[in-house]
């Protein structure tokens, strides 16, 4: 008996887990959304200064760091970041 109700309420925990994930994930989508409609708005072009920001970087000898930066600008992977400075250098 005790096996049936741990099981049940692991079961209900799980699906509340399911559930919790689900509502961030639409808020976290949510926010993107927004934040994209912001940059628009701005007039902010995040390529062209991740670019800037990463061939500086990378012209000053700090290749890893410019990677990081255009990453963090980007949320390209890691190949990609690695060819972009290495075209920016």
């Amino acid at each position: 008996m005790e096996t049936i109700v741990l099981g049940v309420a692991g079961f209900v925990v799980g699906v509340g887990f399911v559930v919790l994930f689900s509502k961030l994930y639409l808020a976290i989508n949510r926010l993107e959304l927004k934040l994209d409609l912001l940059v628009r708005h701005a007039g902010l072009d995040v390529p062209k200064m991740a670019e800037e920001a990463a061939g500086i970087l990378a012209r000053g000898g700090k290749k890893i760091e410019a990677i990081r930066v255009y990453r963090a600008y980007t949320g390209c992977g890691l190949a990609e970041a690695k060819a972009k400075v290495e075209s920016l250098a």
